[in-house]
């Protein structure tokens, strides 16, 4: 098999860890996205609002409900994204969502422009709970499962303090410039992830299951305890399997 060489340790968690960190990416920029009104709605409904004519209560209103109406939807189309297509292309498709959402903002001030855009967001609100706590748990050993599905929460709370203190200090366009950078620095970052070992072995892909394991657990391919980790990993499966055909029979 192929050898690999590591910055760090052999076995070392460091790739975990910074898959787990990329994943939940989405999550910060969520968490910036929901954390935006706050400030932006008072300044938007202020005299020295950027737009001409201040929006009113009824348009606010509009802007911070609608993401969690298209999310009650979205959460469906995310979960069939990520059995179907894949965990990675779940979240690619996550920012590129959360990117067009961002884009819209700083194109256009009209109320159609913002409520348009706060309903992406409730399809990036769908995947980064829906999809990046499966990614985390998935692509993480068992003693550190724990402290990584943590990020989720992390990451959502600062996003919200991150929009909170920039919406205090800088101007209206450069916040928007700001939230913007970060799906677009998640879809270059990500790009070098790989996806989910259990995806893989899944839908059969073992070897590539194979090496996406041994590189998160920095290890080479044919070190036993990476081979032992995917071979519990399809016996998990088959096992869920059996379990899902006896509920039907049962049904």
């Amino acid at each position: 098999m192929k050898k690999y060489f590591y910055f760090f340790e052999e076995g070392s968690k460091i790739n975990q860890i910074l898959c787990a960190v990329l994943i939940n990416l989405p999550v910060f920029a969520y968490g910036a996205s929901i954390g935006w009104m706050s400030p932006m709605s008072l300044l938007l409904q202020s005299k020295d609002s950027p737009r001409e004519i201040p929006l009113t209560d009824y348009e606010v209103s509009w802007m911070a409900s609608v993401p969690y109406l298209v999310c009650i939807q979205a959460d469906y189309l995310m979960a069939i994204l990520s059995d179907k297509l894949g965990r990675k292309f779940t979240l690619f498709f996550t920012s590129a969502t959360a990117f067009l959402a961002w884009t819209i903002k700083l194109s256009s001030m009209e109320v159609w422009a913002f409520i348009l855009a706060r309903a992406l967001f409730g399809i990036t609100m769908a995947g980064a709970y829906v999809t990046c706590p499966l990614y985390t748990k998935e692509i993480s050993s068992a003693n550190v499962r724990g402290t990584l599905g943590t990020l989720v929460i992390l990451f959502h709370t600062t996003g919200n303090l991150f929009s909170y203190v920039i919406g205090d200090l800088l101007s209206y366009r450069t916040i928007l410039w700001i939230c913007l950078m970060l799906p677009t620095l998640h879809l270059i970052l990500f790009v070098m992830m790989p996806e989910s070992p259990s995806y893989l072995i899944k839908k059969g892909k073992t070897d590539e299951a194979i090496r996406a394991m041994a590189w998160l657990r920095c290890r080479q391919e044919d070190d036993p305890k990476v081979i032992s980790e995917v071979n519990q990993i399809k016996k998990e499966q088959m096992k869920d399997e059996d379990n899902n055909g006896f509920i039907l029979k049962a049904i």
